[in-house]
């Protein structure tokens, strides 16, 4: 098994914690509506620090993977894209709620207008 360096163990801690943010929140979401509000308010912390985190230190982490000259092209490709796996996430979310179609068939676009809409 090759050794790992300090930006590739990094990669593999960026793709793992968008995940740990949704376990977190879904294991936090019953105290929503209860007395221990609490408890799903900082469940709710816990995902956006998470996936900020991911998000920003991929970004970064994939730079500096960029920058290290020590390894040959294809592996440097796959760490960053591991690196940024949190930014392709939030980039399929996004495509997936731009195009999710309403009960009429119809697409909602971002200003509101309908697209395909048989008045």
């Amino acid at each position: 098994m090759p050794k790992l360096n300090k930006f590739q163990k990094i990669a593999i801690v960026i793709c793992i914690l968008p995940f740990f943010g949704v376990t977190i929140a879904q294991l936090t979401n019953e105290f929503r509506y209860s007395e221990y509000r609490y408890i799903y308010l900082i469940g709710v912390a816990t995902v956006y620090l998470s996936w900020g985190i991911a998000t920003i230190g991929g970004l970064i982490n994939a730079l500096f993977i960029h920058f290290e000259k020590k390894q040959e092209l294809k592996i440097r490709i796959f760490w960053i894209l591991l690196s940024l796996l949190p930014h392709i996430l939030i980039g399929f979310s996004i495509i997936i709620s731009l195009f999710q179609s309403t009960p009429d068939n119809s697409i909602q676009l971002p200003s509101g207008e309908y697209i395909g809409r048989q008045n």
